[in-house]
């Protein structure tokens, strides 16, 4: 298929598969609730996280740890090649500064975001099941360890080679996926994950089946093996079938470009989907009065506009 001429031929790579890490945000946790996870365990998963930002400054083998995990660039290589050669967190005065630093980043992004790390998980690319082995409903998930992107990362190898030199655990049972923005709760899906051997080639990113709706285009998915965090059952997806295209009778060109389950939050998914499709259809998203809010929750800290004491999990367990 060809979709327009054009005298490049050459082939960019924007991105490639890598296992980012997992966290939860305010609109997972807000779904989650929604579908039937308990609050409780956003509220465990918070204190796990608490204590791990606590032992890093610390503990040298916690520090090692949430350097492979949570943190990446040039600057976090130098600490971890700190820690190995035996510096001690709470002792070398460099280390424990960007330690902190690191801790006092994670945590406000833990207030103002509610950013929980989920060690049982991870975002994913998605890709395309190119066999068609995948029925619908199923998804391949396969991860390498820390060690071996870290070693991958620092490296120059070919794919043969990156296979090889890798430890990889392959996920099976159930899994929740999500894609941001996740609105309504038909955006998170719990799906099954299987082993097949013919996609063994694929790794650190999660294979949908091709029967399926997405386009598959390098979108980014969060993806949790957390038993704790699989909703018991599925909502039906939201219709997010794009609006007709708007016809113009000109070339369009660059300078012409309650819960989760109310009325009201339905109707505003859409219209985040309908603007989001804006520049493919032409077509605004407009916000009815009705839609429009005059008190915010107390957790998106807007000092300047009337709020309201939520009694949200999200407030409850990060914030109070």
């Amino acid at each position: 298929m060809q979709k327009f001429d054009a005298d490049s031929t050459s082939l960019d790579v924007l991105s490639w598969s890598k296992l980012h890490p997992c966290y939860l945000n305010r609109q997972i946790i807000i779904l989650m609730s929604t579908i039937g996870v308990k609050d409780s365990v956003f509220e465990m998963k918070q204190k796990e996280f608490l204590a791990q930002l606590d032992a890093i400054l610390v503990d040298p083998e916690k520090a090692r740890e949430a350097m492979d995990r949570i943190c990446h660039g040039e600057l976090v290589k130098i600490l971890r090649e700190m820690i190995l050669c035996g510096y001690k967190p709470d002792s070398e005065p460099f280390l424990s500064m960007m330690l902190r630093t690191i801790r006092a980043s994670k945590l406000l992004d833990l207030r103002t975001r509610t950013r929980i790390l989920i060690e049982k998980g991870g975002i994913l690319m998605g890709c395309l099941d190119e066999t068609g082995t995948l029925e619908y409903g199923q998804v391949f998930v396969q991860y390498s360890d820390s060690k071996s992107r870290q070693s991958s990362s620092e490296t120059l190898l070919t794919f043969n080679d990156r296979q090889s030199n890798r430890n990889c655990h392959i996920i099976e049972g159930k899994v929740a996926i999500a894609k941001n923005p996740c609105l309504q709760p038909g955006d998170l899906r719990v799906q099954q994950a299987v082993d097949v051997v013919v996609l063994h080639h694929m790794v650190d990113c999660i294979v949908f089946p091709q029967k399926g709706p997405s386009d598959l285009d390098g979108d980014l998915y969060f993806v949790s093996w957390d038993e704790d965090l699989i909703p018991p059952c599925n909502f039906v997806p939201m219709d997010y079938r794009a609006e007709p295209t708007k016809l113009l009778d000109r070339d369009v060109t660059m300078e012409e470009p309650s819960m989760e389950m109310s009325e009201q939050c339905i109707a505003l998914a859409k219209l985040s989907s309908k603007a989001a499709d804006f520049p493919k259809t032409g077509i605004p998203a407009n916000i009815p009065s009705r839609l429009r809010i005059s008190e915010y929750p107390d957790f998106m800290e807007k000092p300047d506009r009337l709020t309201y004491e939520s009694q949200s999990v999200i407030v409850g367990s990060t914030m109070r």
